[in-house]
């Protein structure tokens, strides 16, 4: 019996695998050439567009819109994710130390559909992106979260989300997620499982962090957090916290608060946002993940092969 058959369903079913990932719902790369964007280097990002999809509208809003100093900025670097070989393409969002000492920034996106708990939306979605919460002092990292917001920028009325670290705000010191309930008015603050085997708060370079939303209409939301997973298969979480309902209007890059007087602080980075409905579709390694390829990738490879060997086998047969 020819092995020819089996092959050809194979190659079948690796080329479908390859189109059910679900529809990307957005993607900033925070570059020049980026489409739906033209981002000036080394320029706040407060009033600058950059990006494409439908998830998110608008200008990027800085908290403080006067005050130059409290706004990301397009950088002209983009930030690299431990196992690869290179930087992505590209820029990124962060702010260097100010004043020799200081950072002081946070800068937002607003969703084009706001989250509205038991109102809107129904559905899952994931948001993967490039984290890098700087260098300070171990003892007092100060403040240094992704973030997201409802309605505002006030910390102790419209902040919902936090990611990170931070010792103003009660994250401590190790990598936590931090989720508010807005039928309680409480928050739940939910240390990552590996921030026990990360050193120095985990500040030292980039990590990919994918944050996984789970939203009801009619049941609790579910937010979880991966941290740096490897793969197109969704792990097991980090770190999940379960509230009533879960509001949010916008997303902020990096909102850092620092202030090591007298020290020079490196500022934090954030890159290659992507949000999809699909683990599949923000995992990284999907984008060329140095020394892992896909399985699919793989397969098709050798459905290449063995489209080869069979022509050859025809042709040997005609003759």
């Amino acid at each position: 019996m020819s092995r020819f058959p089996f092959i050809t369903a194979l190659c079948v079913a690796a080329s479908m695998s390859l189109t059910t990932h679900a529809t990307e719902l957005w993607y900033d790369g925070f570059s020049l050439n980026d489409a739906g964007g033209n981002y000036v280097v080394d320029t706040g990002l407060n009033g600058q567009a950059g990006g494409a999809g439908s998830f998110f509208t608008g200008n990027w809003i800085a908290a403080d819109q006067a005050d130059t100093a409290s706004w990301a900025q397009a950088l002209s670097t983009g930030l690299t994710r431990p196992g690869f070989a290179a930087a992505t393409v590209g820029g990124s969002a962060g702010r260097d130390a100010q004043f020799d000492c200081c950072v002081f920034t946070r800068t937002s996106k607003l969703l084009a559909s706001p989250w509205g708990g038991f109102t809107d939306p129904d559905g899952t979605f994931y948001f993967g992106f490039l984290a890098d919460f700087g260098t300070g002092d171990a003892a007092d990292p100060h403040h240094r979260t992704i973030e997201m917001h409802d309605g505002g920028f006030d910390d102790s009325l419209n902040r919902n989300l936090m990611l990170g670290i931070s010792s103003f705000a009660g994250l401590g010191n190790e990598l936590a997620l931090n989720v508010r309930d807005s039928v309680t008015n409480t928050s739940t603050n939910a240390v990552l499982s590996e921030a026990a085997n990360l050193t120095d708060l985990a500040l030292q370079g980039t990590h990919y962090l994918v944050l996984k939303f789970e939203m009801s209409t009619s049941v609790n939301d579910v937010i979880s957090v991966f941290l740096d997973p490897v793969g197109t298969t969704e792990p097991t979480p980090s770190a999940s916290v379960s509230v009533g309902q879960f509001l949010a209007d916008r997303m902020s890059t990096n909102a850092q608060f620092t202030f090591n007087s007298g020290t020079a602080t490196a500022g934090g980075g954030f890159d290659e946002l992507r949000v999809a409905t699909e683990f599949a579709d923000v995992a990284f390694n999907r984008l060329a993940f140095e020394g892992v390829p896909e399985p699919s990738t793989t397969v098709l490879a050798a459905c290449a092969v063995a489209a080869m060997l069979r022509r050859g086998h025809r042709r040997v047969a005609a003759e």
